[in-house]
């Protein structure tokens, strides 16, 4: 008898395999609910380092300020929107000439410490460090322009006080404190025939 008349149909029984096929659903289901679980959690949790502090929206709006150390928030609803530095911060200005009082130029560089007061105030007050360059040679341009040049060269402590004072008022709007300004050079304008304080003809 030829091998193809000994084949039979195999019966399926529909209801074990519609069993097994949920079965195996079920598995990938709860497979995949504890993955999402698992990345929830992971997402969930957000260590700060010292002296930084994370800013956290909701809904796109400020939520709130993260702290040092580990901190919660609640995954796809938060979104960390930057991070602030709270460390002492120095700006250096390179030396820049400025006007002063008599019409003289002198030579001045100098450099201003500041910490960040309040993180969330920071981060949403807009570009700081163009604003941060172009107040301080505002403000050292107002302060040595009150000064005659031979002042000028001779004050650079009192220089640096005034400045420190006015900056730390002009950058409120950000939330910086200025901690402290240096001076760190300070040169008379360059020799010019007729200017007797600096250049003199020896006849």
């Amino acid at each position: 008898m030829p091998a193809w008349e000994e084949l039979r149909p195999v019966k399926v029984d529909g209801l074990a395999y519609a069993q097994a096929m949920g079965s195996s659903w079920t598995s990938v289901l709860f497979a995949a609910i504890g993955l999402l679980a698992v990345i929830a959690l992971i997402r969930s949790v957000r260590l700060v380092p010292v002296q930084r502090n994370d800013i956290v929206e909701r809904f796109g709006k400020y939520h709130r300020t993260l702290l040092p150390g580990m901190n919660i928030v609640v995954p796809w609803l938060d979104r960390i929107r930057g991070t602030v530095d709270r460390r002492e911060q120095v700006a250096t200005m390179v030396p820049k000439p400025f006007t002063t009082a008599d019409g003289e130029r002198v030579t001045l560089s100098l450099d201003a410490y500041f910490r960040v007061a309040d993180p969330a105030v920071f981060a949403y007050a807009g570009q700081f460090l163009p604003a941060l360059e172009d107040k301080l040679t505002t403000t050292v341009q107002e302060i040595v322009g009150g000064y005659a040049t031979g002042q000028a060269l001779n004050s650079p402590m009192q220089i640096a006080f005034t400045v420190a004072e006015r900056l730390d008022e002009a950058l409120r709007p950000w939330a910086v404190k200025v901690t402290r300004v240096q001076v760190t050079d300070v040169k008379p304008p360059p020799p010019q025939d007729g200017k007797g304080w600096v250049y003199r003809k020896v006849v």
